[in-house]
């Protein structure tokens, strides 16, 4: 998309103008007067110049500490995997959490599975692969937050029905053709007794009995599951913190009881909450900072220098930090919100790093362009003056296109909208226009290291007479 508006804007609006001419910009027509300037400076943005160029020190270091008191608001950041929290209260099915809630476990809702790979060959119903499953399953009882924990060798519950020994009892009380035939129906979808079984005979019994364990046991039965439910919200955070121990504990139990080769996976919707979690902050510790380190680079080659580059992607970093800080908060205590969306600081990165350096290289490119004309500070000067409108308009149409997620009724895109926004403006007004100047002035001719030729290009500006430079500047501006 973004190559696809490139070739446009190189291509397609310049042959439109050509065609259509002033009308283009109706309704406003700009008309060409011999003799004038060219660009027009704002008055706005010459001041905040003169101001960011009288006192950089000041602007910086007030720039940078108001930037990171709002940065602390990430010590209050708490990500979110709950997709329910990230709907309406008045979705239905928002709703009905709340009365499974009210009346049930909180992990009813999607109770964790444990899956017991026996080796091949061998069936869960084996009495030594059935006391494995028993092992498995009263260690995982014995965890905190756990209240039931459901399988073959306990259809209804440990401790709350037949156990494995009446399981067994009634898998070997039913012959092997009904057996396969209660199979059969299994896999087309048909339940309970086979036809022609008296309902009331303890022949029927062994059999629903057994059609309840095989609910837990794959068709080759090679491989059980185990039900744990949960006295926590299976997508919060507090269930995902209990997968490693359900793992850990689950492993220890069939090694040290079930045969060699015997495996366990944990799944559900809580263990691929948690697996996310931690795929996610790995390829965070990647990801973002490849695409700081890729920014940088371009903007040396562009810049032909290391120390801006260096400075840049750190203003990159802070006005992020700050802008994930003070949504936080916001979001905390404006809105109610008690959580973030697990992917909000993530896309804020990535949305910021290609808005933001966008801002950067028109303004770099600016600045050392005037400075191979004039000292410096005016440079930086005339720079901001010349940038400052099209930055702050850009600025403002891109935080106003982001803010429209606002309006959705999700809570992510919510917040991801807003975060945006409030980063692009602080890039804007803050980081670009204020924090940026203050550094070019401070650091001079080291801006450009180790570009030698112009580094002195720079210093030799800076000593020209002040008589020379005024007129430099006024050839540039007078109308």
């Amino acid at each position: 998309a973004i190559a696809t508006m490139m070739l446009a804007a190189i291509t397609f609006i310049p042959a439109v103008l050509t065609i259509v001419g002033r009308t283009g910009f109706w309704p406003f027509r700009p008309e060409y007067t011999p003799g004038a300037a060219g660009e027009q400076t704002s008055r706005i943005w010459s001041r905040v110049g003169h101001l960011v160029l009288r006192r950089p020190a000041v602007v910086l270091a007030s720039t940078v500490l108001v930037l990171l008191v709002m940065a602390s608001g990430v010590m209050r950041f708490v990500p979110s995997y709950d997709t329910l929290e990230s709907l309406p209260p008045s979705v239905e099915s928002v709703q009905g959490f709340q009365l499974l809630r009210a009346g049930f476990p909180a992990g009813d809702l999607a109770p964790t599975d444990v899956y017991v790979r026996f080796p091949a060959g061998q069936s869960a119903f084996d009495p030594a692969n059935m006391a494995t499953l028993q092992a498995v399953g009263v260690a995982l009882s014995g965890l905190d937050h756990v209240v039931q924990v459901s399988g073959p060798m306990a259809p209804v519950g440990i401790g709350k029905g037949p156990g494995q020994d009446d399981v067994l009892k009634a898998y070997q009380s039913v012959p092997a053709p009904l057996r396969e035939q209660i199979q059969q129906g299994r896999a087309s979808g048909q339940g309970g007794p086979p036809a022609g079984v008296d309902q009331s005979s303890p022949e029927a019994q062994s059999i629903g009995l057994y059609t309840q364990a095989l609910q837990f046991v794959s068709t080759d039965a090679s491989v059980a599951r185990i039900e744990v439910v949960l006295d926590e919200n299976p997508y919060g955070t507090p269930a995902m913190d209990l997968i490693p121990s359900i793992r850990a504990t689950a492993t220890s139990a069939a090694t040290a009881s079930g045969p060699a080769g015997t495996t366990v996976l944990v799944g559900a919707d809580t263990a691929q909450n948690a697996d996310a979690r931690t795929a996610t902050t790995r390829d965070e510790l990647l990801v973002l900072p490849a695409i700081l380190l890729a920014i940088m680079l371009v903007l040396g080659l562009l810049l032909r220098s290391i120390v801006a580059p260096l400075y840049l992607g750190a203003t990159i970093l802070l006005t992020y930090f700050a802008a994930l800080g003070l949504s936080t908060l916001v979001f905390r205590y404006v809105f109610g919100h008690e959580s973030v969306g697990a992917t909000v600081p993530f896309y804020l990165f990535v949305f910021l790093n290609g808005l933001g350096v966008d801002y950067s290289i028109y303004l770099m490119s600016r600045i050392r362009e005037e400075s191979e004309r004039m000292p410096l500070s005016l440079a930086t000067e005339h720079a901001l003056e010349r940038t400052g409108g099209v930055i702050t308009s850009a600025g403002i149409i891109l935080a106003g296109t982001f803010a429209a997620l606002m309006t959705l009724p999700m809570r992510d895109l919510f917040q991801l909208g807003f975060a945006v926004a409030v980063g692009v403006l602080l890039d804007t007004f803050v980081t670009r226009s204020l924090l940026v100047p203050a550094l070019v002035e401070l650091l001079g001719k080291w801006n450009w290291w180790p570009n030698r030729a112009r580094m002195d290009a720079t210093t030799e500006a800076d000593q020209r007479p002040a008589a020379g430079a005024a007129q430099a500047v006024d050839g540039i501006t007078a109308a």
